[in-house]
């Protein structure tokens, strides 16, 4: 499962949102190995506790009651892999994909989107090394795409009212790489990435890698910015992580009303 999302675990957990999770899914993968599953069950079961783990973090599932759900996953869980999905718990049906064009970079759903992107082989813009999280990576550090610094100076950026440390705004670096772009136009990220990979194409795919779609590229490369090009970028990013959330069975909400504010423990 860490492979599969990304988690990173031979080399840190710094992307495990919830340990807790763990005493569950242990009992859970000892009943499957004693049903010695073929290969295509045991596969289907492995997206079902993929899709289980995202679902934990889009509920926000083991932030209170923890010992109470522990016992009932353990139980529904099984059930759900060896009697059909007529049988999904109710919670991970309730749960829709919300609250994220606000999350923090270090709270669950941030520690989710980095997990995506990082099981998607991404490269540093500059070296085209792998980064992100796991021993096969380069030391690598969260990079606020639109920097903090240099953001403030927008034309229309309120400072205290408006944000740029947001988990829609992160993508994995080298740490290297991360101390020269501190306060750089993403429009001159682009380019020095250009100058130094020796080909825009080439630097148009790795920013895709990171989930940064045409439009979004488009945005970072506009000359003159305003607050608006940044709340479109976050935009476009918005739309991407749904969409990836969606391909592990969420769905978002019919109206941007049930978007509820952000727990404490989030931030």
């Amino acid at each position: 499962m860490s492979q599969r999302l990304g988690l990173g675990l031979d080399a840190s957990n710094e992307l495990l949102v919830y340990p807790v999770i763990f005493t569950p899914l242990a009992y859970v993968w000892k009943h499957l190995r004693e049903l010695q599953l073929d290969h295509g069950a045991r596969s289907a079961a492995d997206q079902k506790l993929v899709r289980w783990f995202v679902g934990a973090v889009l509920s926000r599932r083991y932030q209170q009651s923890t010992h109470d759900k522990q016992a009932r996953d353990k139980t529904d869980i099984v059930r759900w892999i060896t009697e059909g999905d007529e049988f999904t718990p109710e919670w991970m049906s309730e749960t829709y994909i919300s609250n994220i064009r606000s999350a923090d970079p270090d709270g669950a759903i941030g520690k989710l989107f980095r997990a995506i992107l990082n099981s998607r082989g991404i490269k540093d813009p500059l070296s085209g090394k792998d980064v992100g999280v796991g021993s096969d990576k380069m030391p690598s550090a969260k990079h606020h795409i639109w920097p903090s610094r240099w953001i403030q100076h927008l034309k229309g950026w309120e400072k205290g009212t408006d944000n740029a440390n947001l988990a829609l705004n992160i993508m994995y670096v080298e740490e290297g790489t991360n101390g020269r772009w501190l306060n750089n136009d993403p429009r001159d990220q682009i380019n020095e990435s250009i100058k130094v990979l020796g080909s825009e194409a080439m630097v148009r795919e790795v920013y895709r890698g990171h989930g940064i779609s045409e439009a979004a590229y488009e945005i970072m490369m506009k000359p003159e910015k305003t607050k608006q090009d940044f709340y479109d970028f976050i935009t476009e990013q918005e739309s991407f992580f749904a969409g990836q959330l969606e391909q592990y069975g969420f769905k978002r909400p019919l109206s941007s009303s049930e978007d509820e504010a952000l727990d404490d423990d989030e931030r």
